[in-house]
């Protein structure tokens, strides 16, 4: 027996947040499952997608077949993601951000769900993208998180439509993700596509796009079939992608020329004056900023706008070193001294003789020498521009002895068309009485926003928020902070606009 589930979230209650497209990917898969014989039963949510009917219907096509024996169970995902504190998060129609686990679905819960069923072969297919923090020097900890997860199953598929910092991009039509599975299994040339097939498509498709790069992780033998592929399914896959194209086409109709392209991507672009206003706009929110909430009155904030390069700057750099960009910034270095062993000259005339020597010649330290050189290594950054702050550090000043003080530092990166922030939060301790420390090694998270109509507010408070819930975690510690169940508090959300990581490109 093979099942298949697909979860489509198009509505997320804000036209800003709602992304049409998924119902689409939803229809489009669901087709395929549909036409199939080797499916069957499928499970299709994509209207009332609130937590509580979501959970409850996947729950209740588990139990229906969890007795049974499973040949495949194949889930598709379509909607907004999160990952953060080392789980992936699936955003429910009623996402509530202080609600967290309540309002979405997390891939343990889902995991635990589909191991129930025993399935030979378990296949995750999601077109999401993974909005959570993560520190700048783990950008592969998603990666590490699938790469763990796959020892849940005898054997799976893993197939995700973004890396780590990037968004999942889709129009009117269908997610760019889900549309080249579709085109793969429409184009595919015999009647059986595998696995393995679609993932070859789908990383051909998307070879040359930097800004999304789907990966996967697989723990099978790649013979496994995904679908069988009849004409009629070829048809009704045609026309399903023609006939929700009209409004791309429509959109499309106006670039006419090479000439109206550039047109349409330069409104992207802000001038020198726009940018910097808008930017002035973002660094004034941290000034006079208060904390909500019990944190209010154990906290005074205290904003500092400096033109310094940052503490432990390497992280950054080495971004910079690494990525592709476009801001106004580069890597510096230093030079470093090394050495290395290698064979003194003419003690042999060939390495022929030293193959044939072997391990006698290389035991014998007296026919080397350690030679010295110079490296290049990327010791921090440079802001190549001059922009009204480079560093902006918020001290968190306790009201009361017995508690001790917080620290964020932001340092802002600018692009003609993006605003890039780098930001820590870290504990101070007492070094005297009135000289303080930081407590541990500066961690940097990243992200970035459009800078043409920056909502700078719904960032900063995005970004104290992060700032308050690491406070929080440390008082809740030391003082045994506990909440009405009786388990110790960890964690606080500190009240905001939920709409802050969230975007028409998942």
């Amino acid at each position: 027996m093979n099942l298949g589930i697909v979860l489509a979230i198009s509505d997320y209650g804000n036209p800003q947040n709602d992304l049409p497209g998924c119902k689409v990917d939803g229809i489009a898969i669901s087709s395929i499952f549909q036409s199939d014989d080797k499916f069957n039963d499928t499970l299709i949510i994509s209207d009332n997608t609130t937590s509580g009917n979501v959970k409850g219907q996947l729950i209740d096509f588990i139990n229906k077949y969890k007795d049974k024996e499973i040949n495949n169970v194949v889930f598709y995902y379509t909607g907004h993601g999160d990952f953060s504190g080392n789980e992936f998060y699936f955003l429910l129609s009623d996402y509530d951000s202080s609600k967290k686990k309540q309002t979405t679905l997390e891939n343990a819960e889902l995991d635990n769900l589909l191991k129930t069923l025993g399935a030979k072969v378990t296949v995750k297919i999601v077109d999401a993208c993974h909005s959570g923090q993560a520190y700048i020097k783990d950008s592969d900890a998603f990666d590490k998180y699938l790469h763990d997860t796959k020892s849940r199953f005898a054997k799976c598929y893993f197939m995700f439509s973004s890396q780590l910092e990037q968004y999942s991009y889709q129009d009117q039509s269908l997610s760019f993700f889900t549309k080249s599975i579709v085109s793969a299994v429409r184009e595919h040339s015999s009647n059986i596509i595998r696995y393995k097939d679609i993932i070859d498509y789908v990383s051909d498709s998307f070879s040359s796009n930097a800004k999304q790069t789907p990966f996967f992780v697989v723990q099978a033998d790649f013979t496994e079939p995904f679908c069988s592929i009849s004409q009629s399914l070829r048809d009704s896959l045609e026309k399903l992608t023609a006939s929700n194209a009209t409004s791309s086409t429509k959109d499309e109709a106006q670039f006419q020329s090479i000439v109206d392209k550039i047109k349409a991507d330069a409104a992207r672009y802000c001038s020198e004056e726009e940018a910097y206003q808008n930017f002035s706009l973002f660094i004034n929110n941290f000034k006079n900023f208060t904390f909500d909430g019990d944190l209010k009155d154990i906290y005074i904030c205290k904003e500092t706008v400096s033109e310094h390069t940052a503490t432990s700057p390497q992280a950054i750099g080495n971004w910079l070193e690494n990525s592709e960009h476009q801001y106004f910034a580069i890597p510096t270095y230093r030079d470093i001294e090394k050495t290395k062993r290698v064979i003194k000259e003419n003690r042999f005339a060939s390495s022929l003789a030293f193959a044939t020597l072997g391990r006698l010649f290389d035991d014998d330290e007296s026919n080397y020498k350690l030679v010295k050189y110079t490296e290049k290594e990327v010791d921090g950054y440079e802001i190549t521009i001059e922009q009204p702050a480079k560093l902006i550090e918020v001290l968190a000043e306790p009201i009361y002895p017995n508690v001790s003080a917080g620290m964020l530092f932001i340092v802002p990166l600018l692009s003609k068309t993006e605003l890039r922030v780098f930001y820590s939060f870290v504990h101070m301790s007492d070094s005297g009485w009135a000289e303080r420390v930081i407590k541990q090694k500066i961690k940097w998270l990243t992200k970035a926003v459009p800078l043409k109509k920056l909502n700078h507010d719904i960032l900063s408070r995005d970004i104290m928020q992060g700032f308050g819930k690491h406070l929080f975690e440390a008082i809740s510690k030391n003082f045994e902070i506990k909440g009405s169940d009786g388990q110790q508090v960890d964690k606080v959300e500190v009240p905001i606009d939920n709409t802050a990581n969230t975007k028409k490109n998942k």
